[in-house]
């Protein structure tokens, strides 16, 4: 597959370069993940951890989104957020309360770069439950030398769906 969107990209590249356009970067927010999970997130603090760690980190579905970069971040994270909505509208899944978790995740990871690549609906007992999957790096002096990182780095979190609040946490280091 990653050859098939090199080619891809090459062709585009070629196209528009002998047009005079300006190319655009592969549309990876159309392969953000959404759906709805059957599990039910555990109700036990210490349990709700392992749960979305041995689900969502290092995980082969969403590392494969491994490959984006802090470079252009802030421009995408719009892109990668519109994506999640559509799909989750298009699976008939409460979009709207979605809208309102990422809006959670833009505020809480406001400057450290990042790109929500995954929202799964869950439930916890009778409470809906958003669990956003975001691909992030660090940010800072050493950071800011480098032009552009690739996000190598996990962050779950398990959002009440109707309260906004996050009930669950796990990252990778």
């Amino acid at each position: 597959m990653n050859a098939r969107i090199l080619i891809s990209w090459a062709i585009l590249l070629a196209s528009c370069t002998s047009q005079g356009q300006v190319p655009t970067p592969p549309r990876w927010d159309n392969y953000v993940i959404v759906r709805k999970l059957k599990e039910d997130l555990p109700t036990k603090e210490a349990e709700i951890g392992q749960f979305l760690s041995s689900r969502f980190i290092n995980n082969p579905e969403t590392d494969a989104f491994g490959t984006l970069t802090t470079a252009q971040w802030k421009e995408w994270l719009p892109w990668f957020e519109e994506g999640l909505i559509a799909k989750a509208k298009k699976a008939a899944l409460d979009a709207e309360s979605l809208q309102h978790c990422l809006i959670a995740v833009s505020n809480r990871l406001e400057k450290l770069p990042h790109l929500p690549v995954g929202a799964y609906l869950a439930s916890q007992g009778d409470v809906a439950v958003w669990i956003i999957v975001i691909k992030w790096e660090f940010s800072g002096p050493e950071a800011k030398k480098r032009p552009a990182q690739p996000m190598v780095h996990t962050q779950v979190l398990a959002f009440d769906s109707r309260k906004r609040t996050i009930i669950g946490f796990a990252t990778c280091n």
